[in-house]
């Protein structure tokens, strides 16, 4: 089978993400005899075809930042023109609306994953216009008239953008979490240079720093438990618009340590020294890769509930999640958390997770049949 998988994040905060799915989903298809090509942003100023290895073949196209954004589409549509006139591929799968949405249809079979509901995310991070509005349900409207398979990352997923715009459920749907594998989930090196207080709990967030993931919100209300702030440390990776209040909190709160950015082996380091996970929401995301980068490190993860965070792990640790706007329920969650530990009872056992790299994926190739 002939397959292009197409993934326009153009910037990654922290390791992770949908770039991550893009090269594991990729890997995996080479490896069972298909024929894999990526077609991602230029990050690196790079045009020329390159190989992630296992078979797996990447081509760049032009992506511009600033106010040049708006030549993006043109862009894309140009470089696929120029890149595959006349190639018909047996699958297509889109990870985000350009550039899978200016491919003409090519492909025998598409799959499409959405990730989040777009209006909501543009409303709670700050950038709902009216631009914005008018072009959202147009992106819809395309990827419904291409009519793929539609993948969701959890129920509360496919349900808001059903709210969104109609017509969703005339399209076959399969819901599974994000898709990566457990095998490259294994605990990294200690590289980690500062050393940490090991009597304290240590809470690791990664997390994209945007409003809708709610790590402002998350620190504040941690900032006014000042009975048990002092038994805390807090350590906060990512990038994002909100950097800046973060590291603001950050100097007028010995508990919190902000590191801004950092690579995959440092975040390895970190799952590996950390106590448990914090992954707040608004509830305007699919999942997070993240989760599973802690599950299987046998961290637990202090979430809030609604989402589908919420929806994946309410089935496993239900005692760590809360409501968002539950002040008291999170601290009394994180006093929980400083119980076990000095008992030495916080942590996950990995084979209590309820997911599958390789089931999920064939699950999702097996309703295209």
């Amino acid at each position: 089978m002939k397959v292009l998988i197409t993934n326009a994040t153009c910037i990654q905060d922290i390791p992770g993400g949908a770039s991550r799915c893009v090269d594991e989903i990729a890997r995996f298809l080479a490896r069972s005899g298909h024929l894999v090509t990526i077609y991602v942003p230029n990050r690196l100023q790079k045009r020329q075809r390159e190989s992630a290895g296992d078979g797996v073949a990447i081509i760049r196209f032009p992506y511009f930042r600033g106010f040049l954004r708006i030549l993006n589409p043109a862009a894309a549509f140009y470089h696929y023109w120029r890149n595959f006139r006349g190639e018909q591929f047996d699958l297509i799968w889109g990870n985000s609306p350009e550039p899978w949405l200016y491919i003409p249809k090519r492909a025998a079979k598409r799959i499409y994953t959405m990730h989040g509901p777009w209006l909501l995310e543009a409303s709670l991070d700050g950038s709902d216009s009216r631009i914005k509005r008018f072009l959202i349900p147009h992106l819809y409207k395309r990827i419904l008239s291409l009519g793929p398979l539609l993948h969701f990352q959890s129920n509360y997923v496919r349900k808001a953008c059903r709210a969104e715009f109609g017509g969703i459920d005339a399209l076959q749907s399969v819901v599974a979490p994000a898709l990566v594998d457990e095998a490259c989930l294994a605990p990294g090196r200690d590289l980690l240079v500062e050393s940490l207080d090991r009597e304290k709990l240590t809470i690791l967030v990664a997390r994209r720093l945007v409003n809708r993931t709610g790590v402002v919100r998350f620190l504040n209300d941690v900032r006014s438990f000042e009975a048990i702030s002092g038994a805390l440390q807090v350590i906060v990776v990512g990038d994002g618009y909100l950097a800046a209040e973060v590291r603001e909190i950050a100097r007028h709160c010995s508990f919190l340590r902000y590191l801004g950015p950092v690579e995959q082996e440092v975040l390895d380091s970190l799952y590996a020294k950390c106590d448990v996970c914090a992954m707040p929401s608004l509830d305007a995301e699919g999942f997070g890769v993240s989760v599973l980068e802690a599950v299987f490190r046998g961290r637990p993860v202090i979430y809030s509930k609604g989402g589908g965070m919420g929806e994946f792990l309410d089935q496993f640790i239900p005692e760590y999640g809360y409501d968002i706007s539950n002040r008291a329920a999170l601290k009394k969650i994180l006093t929980m958390c400083l119980q076990r530990k000095r008992a030495g009872l916080l942590k996950v056992e990995p084979s209590e997770v309820p997911y599958s790299f390789s089931k999920s994926l064939s699950a999702i190739l097996a309703a295209l049949q």
